[in-house]
């Protein structure tokens, strides 16, 4: 089991109930439906207990796969 460093791939929310995800946040650009289906499926398989963004105060350290829905 590990941890996943996201960066700023998945952005998590200040309630850390939620993750948001764009291809370019300061451009407004959005990742299409189809390779969110695509990242959620191949993290699947991946055993991790932990996600860490890029900013303060971002990290999951529990139901981590609840919240990204996985």
């Amino acid at each position: 089991m590990g941890t996943i460093l996201c960066g700023d791939t998945f952005y998590i929310s200040p309630n850390k109930k939620h993750i948001a995800v764009m291809y370019s946040y300061p451009n407004f650009v959005h990742v299409k439906i189809s390779e969110i289906q695509r990242i959620n499926n191949s993290i699947k398989e991946v055993q991790f207990y932990a996600l860490t963004g890029a900013f303060d105060n971002q990290e999951i350290n529990t139901n981590v796969k609840e919240v990204l829905n996985v």
